[in-house]
């Protein structure tokens, strides 16, 4: 795991509360080694709302690069909470 990922919930911490909308959109690889629920976890420490565009059979959201702009945000409770644990 990098130095950079390691001191992610530092900067989450600091960073992420100033932010309105916070959308998740890391795909269906961001489940990878866990960071998903990493993140989730600094953002729940955080108070911040995680929203998503799109949310993957998988339980993942779905990066936007392909994603109608016409989307509006739907909030995000993680992939346990919407695929049943399925990755």
């Amino acid at each position: 795991m990098s130095d950079l990922f390691k001191k992610g919930g530092a900067v989450i911490s600091a960073d992420i509360p100033c932010r309105p909308l916070v959308i998740c959109a890391w795909g269906a690889h961001g489940g990878y080694l866990d960071q998903d629920e990493t993140m989730l976890g600094w953002l729940e420490e955080a108070g911040v709302e995680p929203m998503a565009l799109k949310i993957l059979p998988c339980g993942l959201p779905a990066h936007p690069l392909y994603l109608p702009a016409a989307l509006n945000p739907i909030p995000y409770r993680g992939r346990d909470a919407t695929s049943g644990g399925a990755a």
